[in-house]
């Protein structure tokens, strides 16, 4: 379905399910270490954790 199509509440939910995959791969919610979130990395997402565990 395209995003255009998506109401307010999914267009959320998207964004909520993207930043936790990003959070998963990179450690940040946003996916670029230029743009850290407050707190971010948090230390179970941290370089040191493998992604296994994540």
């Amino acid at each position: 379905m395209p995003f255009a199509l998506l109401g307010e509440e999914e267009l959320a939910e998207v964004r909520e399910r993207a930043a936790h995959a990003n959070e998963v791969v990179t450690g940040l919610r946003s996916g670029s270490k230029e743009l850290p979130g407050p707190g971010e990395p948090r230390p179970q997402h941290t370089a040191t954790v493998s992604k296994l565990p994540r």
